[in-house]
């Protein structure tokens, strides 16, 4: 949910030595930074914050360096150097919800090895204080029990106007949520022509990768929802922005039309140093499925990209309309499908495979919706 300066300061290092448009030219320049976030209880209630901050005392012991603390010196943020660059993990917004940022890689095995390093940390030091991660990326909490970390936008939170009537307003909103977010370093002008494109694909998100399905509203993906129900109309730069802007000026425009404009939480996000970041997924369940959202993301980019007049264009309606209960038109499905395989040869050959195994699950997730085989 905050704004990754950990991944900035990656990306700056790391990636940016070239032309932030030269991977059009060659995908294998695409690198990705992950942020994976983890909503985690205690004997099914948030922990404490003095709990929280033993976690990141734990992991101070084990490798992690301190990076940010409370007024009694505790942690509250701890960084590990990596091979690739260095690892943030830290509290968002609440007691309950965990958050890691990873190096930008270019690989999978780079993406795993890192993964599977930072999660064993965690899981150990969760084990440890009686600490249990969800896999689902939704739950309901009473808003009594949840414990909010200080923080700079704390305030801001918790006394801005909420819409009237949304079925997921409130305050605490962040607490319930968790997302898997992804950075590429893609942020030149094509990016902003192309942006309506990769906004066509984003449906196929809460159709394919949900993790927070709402059983009591029938809603397939609550997250985008929750954004939606918790921000006036007036806050412009939210979610998927309706007109989507086309250029750098037009991105401009929207960000400066949004009343009280505190952060850029549109789901396809322009960050600093280049990257771009893409913020509608649910929290994946595990390291196999992220690397099949990671392929799915690195093919909606190459496809918009280089495919962008052969893109059916969408709007606001109908993502959301895919969060909540409504199907596109199968033919319309298959035919984005298609598109995407079409740019299959663009991909970096490492990519292919993680690529193959996420169509196997789209058209699996999509028979299953649909009542009928995906070709």
């Amino acid at each position: 949910m905050s704004p990754d300066l950990t991944m900035n300061k990656n990306f700056s290092a790391r990636t940016l030595e070239q032309n932030a448009d030269d991977w059009m030219l060659n995908p294998e320049s695409l690198f990705i930074g992950l942020e994976q976030e983890l909503l985690v209880f205690q004997d099914g209630h948030p922990p404490a914050l003095e709990v929280v901050k033993s976690v990141f005392e734990q992991l101070s012991r084990k490798g992690y360096r301190v990076a940010r603390t409370d007024t009694d010196g505790r942690p509250l943020q701890v960084n590990r150097e990596l091979r690739t660059g260095y690892v943030a993990v830290k509290n968002d917004f609440c007691t309950n919800l965990f958050e890691f940022a990873l190096p930008p890689v270019r690989t999978p095995e780079e993406l795993i090895a890192d993964y599977n390093l930072v999660y064993s940390d965690l899981h150990a030091a969760f084990s440890f204080h009686g600490l249990a991660p969800m896999r689902e990326a939704f739950i309901r909490i009473p808003s009594a029990s949840i414990i909010p970390v200080p923080g700079t936008r704390l305030e801001w939170l918790m006394t801005r106007p909420l819409p009237a009537g949304g079925k997921y307003s409130d305050r605490l909103f962040a607490a319930t949520i968790a997302a898997t977010q992804m950075h590429f370093n893609i942020l030149a002008e094509p990016f902003f022509t192309a942006l309506p494109a990769l906004y066509a694909f984003e449906y196929l998100v809460p159709l394919c990768f949900s993790n927070s399905a709402d059983s009591s509203t029938n809603a397939r993906c609550v997250r985008p929802l929750i954004y939606r129900d918790n921000y006036l109309k007036s806050y412009r730069a939210l979610g998927f922005p309706d007109p989507v802007p086309t250029s750098r000026s037009e991105y401009q425009q929207l960000l400066d039309s949004t009343e009280d404009f505190r952060r850029d939480y549109t789901f396809i996000a322009p960050r600093s140093f280049g990257t771009v970041e893409f913020r509608s997924a649910c929290a994946q369940p595990s390291i196999e499925r992220i690397l099949e959202l990671t392929a799915f993301r690195l093919m909606t980019i190459i496809t918009a990209h280089h495919k962008t007049s052969s893109v059916r264009l969408r709007n606001a309606d109908s993502f959301m309309g895919a969060c909540a209960d409504t199907l596109p038109d199968p033919d319309v499905i298959v035919e984005d499908l298609e598109l995407l395989q079409s740019g299959e040869q663009l991909l970096p050959p490492v990519w292919i495979g993680p690529w193959r195994n996420a169509v196997n699950r789209m058209r699996e997730s999509l028979a299953l919706l649909l009542g009928e085989k995906i070709a």
